[in-house]
């Protein structure tokens, strides 16, 4: 039996020659993510992790707490060198309407995780300025500090939307050269 191309007609991909470039971030996109990523780790390293022990019923140790938030901190800290070094890192697949809802969502968490951070700076004058200048029962104070702190720790979240979102769209044409030899020297050497 004879076979020519004619048999595999149903199987064969022609490339249509359209390139699809990916969406570039912006510097304000780029900003935002390290500012969401920085809100995380600095309660996360200045409260500590005396909270740790308390609120998993002693199960896990306080020393233990602190070095995993300051390796998940220092996994940050090399994300955002990343981002900072190279414009291309936070580049996207051209998304689809739910790659489009993840971003935006993820953006609004992320600027939620920042005005988190800007509480925490900002916690005495906000509970003046919400309790009329009269703290009734001294307890305001601490709580707001609390929920400064849950929201400044929610800006993780939004940076992993925004990741999940750049890798749901359409395939981009592959660029033409890989990482270049200085530019894996740099990585190296900042890891």
């Amino acid at each position: 039996m004879k076979m020519d191309f004619s048999a595999f007609q149903d199987t064969t991909v022609e490339w249509t020659g359209r390139t699809l470039k990916p969406v570039r971030a912006s510097r304000v996109t780029r900003t935002v993510y390290c500012l969401a990523l920085l809100a995380f780790a600095l309660p996360a390293l200045a409260q500590g992790a005396s909270w740790i022990a308390p609120a998993t019923g002693g199960a896990i140790n306080a020393a233990l707490a602190s070095w995993v938030l300051f390796i998940v901190s220092a996994a940050m800290a090399y994300r955002v060198y990343g981002v900072v070094s190279y414009p291309d890192t936070l580049d996207a697949r051209p998304p689809y309407l739910l790659g489009w809802l993840m971003r935006w969502a993820g953006w609004l968490v992320m600027a939620a995780g920042i005005a988190g951070l800007v509480a925490l700076f900002l916690v005495k004058p906000l509970t003046l300025l919400l309790f009329k200048g009269s703290v009734a029962s001294g307890n305001d104070y601490p709580v707001l500090r609390l929920w400064a702190t849950v929201l400044a720790s929610s800006g993780w979240l939004g940076c992993v939307l925004f990741e999940l979102s750049r890798w749901t769209g359409y395939r981009v044409t592959p660029p033409e050269g890989g990482a270049t030899r200085s530019r894996r020297i740099r990585d190296s050497v900042s890891l």
